[in-house]
């Protein structure tokens, strides 16, 4: 049986079919019956889906349906992570929140404190190039993290440490969004702190892009559209391969695990470098979702 084009069926968080009045879309959305944006979605729309290794949406069923160990990337590159350490259960294990397929503000992963994702497989090299000469990569998330003191980690194959091999990026116990690369000894080959700020408990665009060998300019970092440069060198690179599988939520062997009431919906990395502009413009096209 065939439809008329543009006939409409009734909205879903998954689909909406047919031709709809924006005033109609706006109403279903707030009653949450309306398909979300997906973070793939969101960066195809961007623009910015070149080279793209990586992406995680818990909000969709093709990455996490609900149960299981395992976030799919949704690349089909097979990047896939982990919730915890392995495959196996543990305390280790972020909580699933929201509905299966809902892609709103109600699906994200929940951290308390011992949790964080795990690489579900050994370094892949573009991972092992994050801290090397000529690095040349990006990396978005969107989060809620809760004011404290402490330290929250965003992602790290470093365990916060200069004094290993890798990257480490996290929240200073100062409430400062902080990167680092690292040789395996003291200080850090590069560092940028932003200028910056988070709101406590309010989902914030995080996003990070390095171009190592374009020096001056070359390292983009993001807070929403809060984007601050900074020289991208490497003041000494390491050929070593990173010390530590790769995770977010803690900054890699399980270091510095999120504090209790952390939430991450949605992380995803690139093989080039997003321009200040391709990261604002992902902002834009994924803030929605989240009341940004």
């Amino acid at each position: 049986m065939s439809r008329w084009i543009g006939a409409r069926l009734p909205p879903t968080r998954e689909s909406a079919s047919g031709v709809w009045t924006l005033a109609e879309a706006m109403r279903y959305k707030a009653a949450g019956l309306w398909p979300g944006n997906k973070f793939d979605d969101a960066i195809n729309i961007a623009g910015v889906k070149a080279d793209l290794q990586c992406c995680i949406d818990v909000g969709a069923t093709a990455c996490y349906p609900g149960t299981g160990q395992t976030l799919t990337d949704l690349t089909g590159n097979a990047n896939n992570f982990f919730l915890g350490a392995d495959g196996s259960a543990t305390s280790a294990d972020p909580t699933f929140n929201g509905s299966v397929g809902g892609v709103s503000v109600n699906e994200y992963l929940s951290f308390d404190g011992g949790d964080y994702c795990r690489f579900a497989a050994a370094n892949p090299t573009w991972v092992n190039n994050l801290h090397k000469d000529n690095a040349l990569w990006s990396a978005a998330m969107w989060a809620r993290i809760p004011a404290t003191a402490a330290v929250r980690s965003i992602f790290g194959t470093a365990r916060g440490s200069t004094n290993q091999t890798g990257v480490n990026c996290y929240y200073t116990s100062g409430n400062v969004l902080h990167f680092e690369a690292a040789d395996g000894s003291a200080p850090a080959i590069m560092s940028a702190d932003h200028g910056g700020s988070i709101t406590a408990n309010t989902w914030t665009f995080i996003g990070l892009s390095m171009n190592e060998a374009a020096g001056a300019n070359g390292f983009a970092f993001a807070i929403n559209d809060d984007v601050d440069l900074f020289t991208s060198t490497y003041a000494t690179p390491s050929t070593n391969n990173a010390t530590d599988t790769l995770e977010f939520g803690a900054l890699g062997n399980a270091n510095t695990p999120l504090v209790n009431g952390s939430r991450i919906a949605c992380v995803a990395f690139w093989t080039r470098a997003l321009s200040p502009a391709e990261l604002l413009e992902l902002f834009k096209r994924s803030r929605s979702r989240f009341g940004v």
